[in-house]
């Protein structure tokens, strides 16, 4: 079974790349090892990382422009947000539905022990009913170490709206989105996640993330914030 990248070659399960020798020579999404609970089959290998000698190797981001542009598939979902979390240097910006990935979360606490921005809306009746029995103890601990929380309440718009967005911003130049939730469960399950280098998106996102963040339905979570 193949899919298609966002250059709409075929490549790999695993996700893709722009593919071809511009793109350094890859067809396709190198192998990510990813084992343990958020992975309950072992990784299967990933397409060559080289065009001539057809050898695979591991893909090892050590920066964040190595992952764009990129769309990635199970079972690489939860190693990509800790891999995109640990390249950020500056500012990570974040809207999240249901949020308690417990690689990501320490990975995001990590980076804010080290001086790294955060600032995550969530949505506010899933912050006040989470379905992800972990969330407020890691919303907790992240507080602790100096990430900022809010909240974003839509119901005004109607009775189930809600903020289902999925999304980062990495030091204002990476954007990663799509289905998945910043959870355990998405990495199991059939998501998807894309990388994009662009600067009218990251601009465009940008302004609509600070018009919801300083916005009349935004409210700022707090350490002890009850959530009745």
């Amino acid at each position: 079974m193949s899919w298609f990248g966002l250059s709409g070659q075929r490549s790999s399960r695993h996700g893709a790349g722009t593919g071809g020798v511009g793109d350094g020579g890859r067809s396709g999404f190198p192998t990510i090892a990813e084992t343990g609970r958020n992975n309950p089959e072992p990784a299967p290998a990933g397409p060559s990382s080289s065009s001539a000698g057809g050898a695979q190797s591991q893909w090892l981001p050590s920066r964040l422009e190595d992952f764009v542009p990129r769309v990635i598939f199970y079972p690489f979902i939860g190693q990509s947000f800790v891999d995109a979390i640990k390249c950020a240097e500056h500012t990570i910006i974040a809207t999240a539905y249901c949020f308690d990935h417990e690689e990501g979360c320490a990975a995001l606490r990590q980076k804010a022990e080290q001086g790294v921005q955060i600032r995550i809306l969530l949505d506010h009746g899933k912050w006040r009913n989470p379905s992800c029995m972990m969330q407020p103890q890691r919303i907790e601990a992240l507080m602790r170490a100096g990430v900022t929380f809010r909240t974003l309440n839509v119901e005004e718009r109607g009775r189930y709206a809600i903020l289902h967005t999925k999304s980062f911003v990495f030091d204002g130049l990476v954007y990663m989105g799509g289905s998945a939730n910043f959870t355990n469960n998405a990495c199991v399950s059939e998501e998807n996640l894309i990388f994009v280098r662009d600067q009218q998106i990251i601009t465009d996102h940008l302004a609509w993330f600070e018009s919801l963040w300083h916005g009349p339905g935004a409210s700022e979570i707090t350490t002890g914030t009850s959530r009745t």
